[in-house]
């Protein structure tokens, strides 16, 4: 079985090109995100359409809580084929005025 990961999978984009996966015929899916009562619905949905779906609770711009999702992922289905970055945050506002700190979570969450 082929297995993808997909950040940010439980909304939104992520949600969207893990749906697109799911009708091209992938059967695993491991759904990566903060917001753990979004995981367990879009986990709900994909388990309805004969998907074994996962979701994992983590911070992605956090290194720590990356390599516990690829590990639990990893546990789980055996291997990972394919990855989708989708998670994304930002911040209102002038790029002058934001502080270097939160310039390091947006650029870690979308870019790590």
């Amino acid at each position: 079985m082929r297995a993808r990961r997909v950040t940010g999978g439980a909304q939104g984009i992520g949600f969207a090109v893990a749906e697109a996966l799911a009708e091209e015929g992938c059967r695993a899916l491991a759904l990566i995100g903060r917001s753990q009562e979004k995981g367990d619905k879009a986990v709900a949905h994909f388990r309805r359409a004969g998907v074994d779906a996962i979701f994992i609770s983590a911070d992605v711009s956090k290194v720590a809580d990356c390599k516990r999702a690829v590990a639990t992922a990893i546990s789980h289905f055996g291997t990972i084929n394919a990855l989708v970055n989708a998670a994304a945050t930002s911040a209102r506002g002038s790029l002058v005025e934001t502080s270097e700190e939160l310039f390091d979570t947006i650029f870690d969450t979308n870019v790590r």
